[in-house]
This record gives structure tokens, sequence and C-alpha cells, in this order.
């Protein structure tokens, strides 16, 4: 289970504090898929990278299965959290082979030793996890990475980030930068691995169709906020066009606030 209380975190830009979380309460249960929709500047990313160590958090506690990891590196999550990017050239090593990739995934958190390498069994195991993805990967493993297409790496990605099968999975927009037909094939993907592993999962989208047909849970975040969180019966009668509503109506808010606190001056 992964439980966030009281998150807050803070900016200093140009002299002028700005808050990026307001304080986030978030539950989620071992194996929920939770999908992250908002504006521009809503959150959404500082809270994964908060999640993932990358920032620390100005208040509040992260704790994972019962143990806070709040003030735990990034490189220590790094042994219960897998992240995908938006940019698929992030999450892999273009100069290194899809085998050294995966290998490097595979010992993630393990003791590594002289007799870790690419043995005949680990190459089995590599070419049996690539397989089902259905893109011919299992009969490159010694091609370079940088020779793969876009859509070619962040399916690696995506594998080389759930192949130790973490407590958390974190996805940051991670077909936003594909063409639609590579991203479909994506979410696909994305979906059969997450559920056949029971991945506990946060996955930020700007696509409203993906984010209320993938995945368990759905909320909606605004100035560091969470301004909406649905499942069950809600969600599935909940529409695209609803979320877009809701969107404007906020937006439409915070421009009324910004005028008073105008006029104010």
């Amino acid at each position: 289970m992964l439980k966030i209380t009281s998150l807050h975190k803070e900016f200093d830009v140009e002299g002028r504090k700005t808050n990026a979380l307001n304080g986030i309460n978030l539950t989620l249960e071992a194996g929920e898929f939770l999908t992250i929709v908002g504006s521009n500047g809503a959150g959404k990313s500082t809270l994964l990278n908060v999640l993932a160590g990358v920032y620390s958090q100005c208040a509040g506690t992260i704790s994972l299965n019962d143990i806070e990891i709040s003030n735990k590196p990034e490189h220590e999550r790094a042994k219960w959290i897998g992240r995908v990017f938006q940019n698929p050239l992030v999450g892999t090593a273009g100069d290194m082979s899809i085998a050294e990739n995966l290998l490097l995934a595979f010992l993630r958190g393990k003791r590594k030793n002289l007799r870790w390498g690419l043995t005949r069994k680990n190459i089995k195991l590599f070419e049996e996890t690539l397989e089902p993805l259905d893109l011919g990967l299992e009969k490159r493993l010694f091609t370079k990475v940088r020779e793969l297409s876009g859509g070619q790496r962040q399916a690696l990605a995506l594998v080389l980030a759930t192949i130790t099968k973490p407590e958390v999975l974190l996805l940051d927009e991670h077909t936003a930068a594909l063409d639609p037909k590579t991203a479909e094939k994506i979410m696909e993907l994305t979906d059969k691995i997450i559920r056949e592993n029971n991945l506990t999962t946060l996955m930020v989208t700007h696509n409203m169709r993906h984010a209320l047909e993938i995945g368990d849970r759905t909320i909606m975040m605004h100035e560091g906020e969470i301004v909406l969180d649905i499942s069950g019966e809600e969600r599935e009668n909940a529409t695209v066009e609803g979320l877009i509503q809701k969107f404007t109506q906020l937006r439409k808010e915070a421009m009324l606030d910004d005028r008073s606190l105008l006029a104010g001056c």
C-alpha cells in the first residue's frame, strides 16, 4: 500500500514562493491503477518526482507498505519504484544493447559481483520477457538501443521499469511523444503488464480517454491539490466532456481569483 499524507512542495522561482503541492492526501491499495489528469502546472509531475525522491517534500510523509520512505534518497527508492518518462531516450541507454539494458534493470537493487553477466539463463529470460510485446525485440538482443524506433524504445523502457516487479510504477505521460497508433500500442502493453503483475501504478496523462478507460481510479489535480477523485460506478459513468467541463470551470475560477487579488492591490 502507498500512503501519502499532507504532502507539501514549494519552489522558489526568482524569489517568489510557489506551492506546487498543497497538502496532498492519497492512499493506493496494492495493485491499484490510478490515472492523473490536470492542466499544466497542476502539480502532476511534481507529485511523481517527490514520490521518486527527485525532489524532497517540504512537509508531509510518504509510506510504502507501512514503511516511511519520505527521507530516503532517489537511488534507494529505485529498489521499490519503477518509472517511465515522456521521452523514450530518458529511460534507456542508447549506446548499450537491449540485453545490456535489461541486465542492468534486472540487477537493480541486487548486490552485484563478478558472477553477474549475460549468461545463457539471462538471455533466455530476456527473450521470454520481450516476446509477448510482439515487436521482434527478442530477436535483436544485441542491437544498440539507439537503433530502435521511438515506440520500440518506449516499450523497452516499460519493460526495464517493470522487470523486477516494483512496488510502485510511475508513468509520466509516457505515450505523449509517440504518434497516435504507436501510443495506443504502448498503452495496451502498459495495461497488460500492470494487470499481469498486479502493479500499484500512478499514470499522468493528458489523454482524457485513456484517463477514464485505463486503470481503476482517476484524480484531477489543480494548483497542487486533488480536486476530483472518482472510481467505481462514478468513474464508469464519467465522460471526457465532463472532465473537460471541470477543467474549464477551474480555470475560470482561477482567473476570477486573480482578478479579485489585483482589484485589492
